[in-house]
């Protein structure tokens, strides 16, 4: 779906379907709360509010600009619609494109597949191989996004932001108000931009590479 206008960024957009979703956050919450690392208090750089409905999927843009999917209820046909904002959260345009059905996300890293639900799954697209990634509570995955170091960004339906490396290299990050969706990454801001659904904001979390 391309768009263009006066001060608007041309924009191709992808969207495909997928089963987590936030009608299961309470699971999801009782499962990652089993056996998760300790949370870090998260740097909010930004929140930003105003006409989302349910905010879901964001997808940072070349320019720096963020687009926002919108579900504006997940069983209802053409009500979803896409929200552009600048590098600081300020809405360019509420509703740049309209009358979406439900727009959520994926992640695609080469011949790799990347794929949220129960658990997280990685799909070798040479041989169709399907792998499971990561501990047990590592569960009910809305958001894929890759850092530029390979490290991947996860968000759990209604959890905190988790940065996975290998099993024994997880960092998770949470703070007041962070509960997720389908979030998105700008490797050229360094924010993690955490959709929060039904609240109906955007929050940008700062990422340092200092772990201690």
């Amino acid at each position: 779906m391309e768009v263009g206008g006066p001060g608007r960024t041309q924009i191709m957009v992808s969207c495909a379907l997928v089963t987590s979703s936030v009608l299961v956050t309470t699971l999801a919450a009782t499962t990652f709360a089993a056996t998760r690392p300790t949370p870090i208090e998260a740097d909010i750089a930004w929140v930003a509010s105003g006409e989302f409905c349910e905010s879901e999927t964001i997808l940072p843009l070349p320019d720096n600009t963020l687009l926002v999917s919108n579900v504006c209820d997940f069983r209802e046909r053409g009500n979803g619609f896409l929200t552009l904002l600048d590098a600081d959260g300020h809405a360019l345009d509420w509703r740049i494109v309209d009358g979406l059905d439900a727009p959520l996300g994926m992640a695609l890293d080469g011949e790799h597949l990347y794929v949220g639900g129960a658990r997280l799954w990685c799909v070798d697209l040479r041989d169709d191989f399907v792998k499971t990634l990561g501990p047990d509570w590592l569960a009910d995955i809305d958001g894929i996004e890759f850092e530029t170091d390979g490290t991947l960004q996860i968000t759990p339906v209604a959890g905190p932001l988790v940065r996975y490396r290998n099993d024994n290299d997880i960092e998770v990050l949470a703070g007041e108000g962070v509960s997720s969706a389908n979030h998105g990454y700008s490797a050229d801001l360094k924010l993690a931009l955490i959709p929060t659904g039904f609240d109906n904001t955007v929050i940008a979390i700062r990422l340092s590479d200092d772990r201690q």
